[in-house]
């Protein structure tokens, strides 16, 4: 944990470790860091942490939709789906009856069913409606009644003379 400098032992300064009998301080490489003086060997970044130089003395937390998952990391991935809290997992599946809608997983709209996997919203099928939100699968979608179609929406049955007709 100490380095010679100036002919005196010296603790090895925060950022940085020493070996016994060294002359000098060694920065911790990237992915590393020590928040102490006179440490002998660096810690690695937690899961869900990086360092991205040498001679850090503290890990920086993944940010907005970033993880990674193992310690000593240098950098962050993106994700497209959900990050949980400690930044060390993305998942890009929803419950059934929801869907991924800007990071998050939100009730399936009307006129759709989402089935979780994946985690996007499926318009119900031709002449047929949902009302409510939350669908789950194509048989949450109700079939319009003869002669009737389901507006572009999929919210409505309208008559086949009428605007809801494909």
């Amino acid at each position: 944990g100490q380095y010679m400098n100036n002919h005196k032992c010296t603790d090895c300064p925060k950022g940085s470790y020493c070996t016994g009998g060294t002359a000098t301080a060694q920065k911790c490489p990237a992915g590393q860091y020590t928040d102490a003086t006179g440490q002998s060997s660096c810690k690695k970044c937690p899961a869900g942490s990086y360092t991205n130089a040498a001679g850090k003395t503290s890990c920086t937390t993944c940010g907005t939709n970033k993880y990674n998952t193992k310690e000593g990391s240098t950098s962050c991935q993106s994700c497209d789906g959900i990050v949980n809290a400690a930044h060390t997992s993305c998942t890009t599946t929803c419950p059934a009856g929801q869907y991924m809608n800007n990071h998050k997983c939100t009730n399936c709209p009307k006129g759709s069913y989402c089935t979780g996997n994946p985690a996007t919203a499926q318009k119900c099928p031709e002449r047929t409606i949902r009302t409510a939100t939350g669908g789950k699968s194509a048989s949450d979608c109700r079939t319009c009644p003869t002669n009737q179609w389901a507006n572009s929406a999929h919210t409505k049955c309208g008559n086949k003379n009428n605007t809801y007709k494909y």
